[in-house]
């Protein structure tokens, strides 16, 4: 049955719900018996009314709804709560301080081309991180090692990051101790058979090893010859029908890296949301190239600079993928302005 009803109190939420009446002011019998002619002289709403009046009272104002709701709210409560512990016991297991834990949001960016190759951009971004240093952590997500990383952020003048993501997602670093995250490690050792693939990699035309430092524990890295490498859908199966497992990134048309199945950037930056309790919605990452696209496409919010490689154009359009106009990190700080992301 429609209701006319006090515009007061829970009448208001009831209509607001349900959607089957009208509220009016009831110490003014004029606009009672105006609501009441209203309400009985439209025969169309009057059934709408009605028809909802019957669901939504079943939606909202039985005992089986009131608990599916309580259910609901405390599942949140339960789920921040678990974040929290998570975020402490995290902290707890390491020794030094670690800014990630203290913070609600990060920025984590690619380095070639992306935070470096602009130095009055670069300046102005890192301006913006120590204005943000109590709310915003910094990362880097790297194909170099993490002494390349090292030494070029040095090259460039950039304070050392509070995270670093680097051969290419397969390591996690924290300053100021510089220790791996062993948990990613015993993470990613998952099925990861290092010589057996550097031993079927090694007659594939048009693969060439990199020099031994670019070589790692959960990284293999080649050169490639375009012209004679064979697409990655023939390199999976060749490895797969060897019962071997990992993931292939490709990138400049002259890099591949080989990685634990479990292993990439946008893994790295998963789990960390995950270990340190951050929803990936208070990450920003930003990159150029291709081996940053699987860390773009996340629940993050990713920043596409202007200088971007080709490659990265089918992502334009996606939902939370801004394509900025500035380049390096001129176009980092664009994205966060765009996103809004110091509130």
């Amino acid at each position: 049955m429609p209701i006319i009803a006090p515009d007061d109190g829970g009448p208001r939420d009831i209509i607001a719900n349900c959607r089957n009446g009208l509220l009016v002011n009831t110490l003014n019998p004029t606009d009672i018996a105006n609501a009441l002619k209203d309400a009985l002289s439209d025969k169309k709403r009057w059934r709408n009314w009605s028809k909802n009046g019957i669901a939504n009272v079943r939606r909202h104002y039985t005992w089986d709804a009131h608990v599916a709701k309580y259910v609901k709210d405390v599942s949140k409560l339960l789920h921040k709560e678990r974040k929290r512990l998570r975020r402490q016991y995290a902290a707890a297991q390491h020794t030094e301080w670690v800014p990630i834990s203290l913070t609600e949001k990060m920025i984590i960016s690619d380095i070639d081309n992306t935070l470096l190759g602009d130095k009055q951009g670069l300046e102005e971004l890192l301006t913006w991180l120590r204005t943000h240093a109590n709310t915003v952590s910094f990362g880097v997500a790297t194909g170099r090692t993490l002494e390349s990383a090292i030494k070029v952020l040095k090259k460039w003048r950039v304070p050392m990051p509070d995270t670093l993501i680097t051969s290419v997602g397969s390591e996690i670093n924290y300053w100021p101790s510089l220790r791996p995250d062993q948990g990613w490690s015993n993470h990613i050792r998952h099925r990861w058979r290092r010589e057996a693939l550097a031993e079927a990699l090694q007659s594939i035309p048009g693969l060439t090893l990199q020099a031994p430092e670019n070589q790692r524990e959960f990284k293999l890295s080649y050169l490639v010859t375009p012209a004679h490498m064979p697409p990655l859908e023939e390199l999976y199966h060749h490895l797969h029908q060897q019962n071997l497992h990992a993931k292939l990134i490709y990138s400049h048309e002259q890099f591949l890296d080989v990685l634990p199945e479990r292993a990439s950037k946008g893994l790295a930056v998963r789990y960390l949301s995950y270990k340190w309790g951050l929803s990936l919605h208070n990450f920003l990452v930003a990159g150029d190239s291709g081996n940053d696209e699987e860390m773009l496409v996340g629940d993050t919010l990713a920043v596409v600079v202007g200088n971007h490689s080709p490659e990265l154009e089918p992502l334009r359009g996606l939902e939370q993928m801004y394509f900025a106009d500035n380049t390096y990190a001129r176009g980092i700080l664009e994205g966060v302005e765009y996103y809004d992301f110091a509130q």
